[in-house]
């Protein structure tokens, strides 16, 4: 009867620290959500942008491959490892399809996410240095 009770303790504990995906990663899923991007100098542009998920091998190993459209023309491609600590970007493309390993990896997002969770990024696409900020305003 006692291992019963173990048994069951650590079939409940393994249920309550299982953790939601962070963002769909099975192969062919998509999303879209809405993008407000400003230069300097620049009225902001507001555009609804795709990203579809994929599997990709990178030195051996599969992983995660978004593609993000913008006007169904593909933007960027990055590919990237996803577990228990977050995102990590490996590598990524812009417009013209270069891939570049990035090194260090980058953090894209980190685990747990919570609503009220902010962060910064700064990046390069494209020979585009980029800043950008993210938070969690709902769980949908």
């Amino acid at each position: 009867m006692r291992k019963l009770f173990l048994a069951i303790e650590l079939l409940l504990a393994a249920v309550s620290v299982r953790a939601d995906q962070i963002l769909p990663t099975v192969e062919g899923t998509s999303w879209e959500y809405d993008s407000t991007e400003t230069l300097t100098g620049a009225a902001p542009v507001r555009s609804v942008v795709t990203v579809r998920a994929g599997k990709q091998l990178l030195d051996g190993k599969e992983v995660v491959e978004f593609e993000t459209l913008s006007g169904n023309i593909v933007s960027k491609t990055e590919l990237v490892s996803v577990d228990g600590n977050g995102i990590t970007c490996l590598a990524r493309s812009g417009k013209d399809g270069k891939l570049t390993k990035l090194n260090p990896p980058e953090l894209i997002i980190a685990a747990p996410l919570k609503v009220g969770a902010a962060w910064e990024l700064e990046s390069e696409v494209s020979g585009i240095k980029m800043r950008q900020h993210f938070t969690v305003v709902a769980k949908e």
